[in-house]
């Protein structure tokens, strides 16, 4: 293998689930990036890969805010906009 060939690394980990994932950095054409391989769960034949290569995000999200709550279709008595309510949403059943 010719020192031009390579291009970088991975390193083994191990996620919260305990499937193993792969963390390293390539280099192409003198950028750098971080990229992570997870296991590939829904793998059901041989056509699927073992693994999926995607780029780390090093920047930190904001987290998005929750979906706005309607009904699907919505009734004739309900306006087409959501409204807005000044009670705070909960997770409980409307009953």
């Amino acid at each position: 293998m010719a020192e031009n060939d390579y291009i970088g690394a991975l390193w083994e980990k191990e996620d919260r689930n305990g499937y193993p994932y792969f963390s390293g950095e390539i280099e192409i054409e003198g950028t750098k990036y971080s990229i992570l391989a997870f296991y590939n769960k829904y793998r059901y034949s041989d056509k699927h890969p073992h693994y999926k290569i995607m780029f780390a995000n090093t920047k930190k999200r904001e987290p998005l805010p929750p979906p706005e709550r309607t009904t699907y279709p919505p009734s004739s008595s309900q306006s087409q906009e959501p409204s807005k309510s000044t009670e705070q949403d909960d997770d409980s059943p409307p009953f």
